[in-house]
């Protein structure tokens, strides 16, 4: 995809700042439509951070959907058998017992009330489906070595 030509991004800010009533501020929208159309090659969630943030690694989060109340539910629950909260689950926390506690849920998600490892990553705030993998990959390991394990986790979502 090729740059934008100087004349391009002049008939689109001129075109942006004449939309606009004269009593509102014009500048800030007409900047935000050239910022726009210089991105426009650059992938879609880098498009979403804006130009100050391309370099960052992780990319901007999505707008997601409300979760379902099941989903909400099964978070609550799983917070409070391992005994922490559901800020924690959410966070980028890398404790023992926050990332133990988050791969269950994504156990809980993915196997019990089927959602896709998409939705799950999404749902935790995580940057993809790759993490939700792992997690459930370490969860199914476990529940080989005690099998009780699979069953309370089942309790959560019931």
């Amino acid at each position: 995809m090729r740059s934008p030509t100087l004349e391009e991004i002049e008939r689109v800010f001129a075109e942006r700042w004449s939309q606009l009533p004269a009593e509102t501020d014009r500048l800030r929208p007409s900047l935000q439509a050239v910022r726009d159309l210089i991105v426009v090659g650059a992938s879609r969630a880098r498009a979403r951070a804006g130009i100050a943030d391309r370099k960052r690694r992780r990319t901007a989060r999505r707008h997601r959907q409300i979760a379902s109340t099941a989903e909400v539910t099964v978070l609550r629950r799983v917070a409070r058998a391992g005994k922490i909260k559901v800020d924690r689950l959410m966070a980028r926390d890398h404790s023992r017992t926050a990332s133990r506690w988050r791969f269950r849920a994504m156990w809980v998600l993915y196997r019990v009330l089927d959602r896709s490892q998409e939705e799950v990553a999404e749902l935790l705030e995580r940057r993809d489906h790759s993490c939700v993998h792992r997690g459930v990959g370490i969860v199914d390991r476990e529940i080989e070595r005690d099998p009780r394990l699979g069953v309370r986790l089942r309790r959560l979502a019931a």
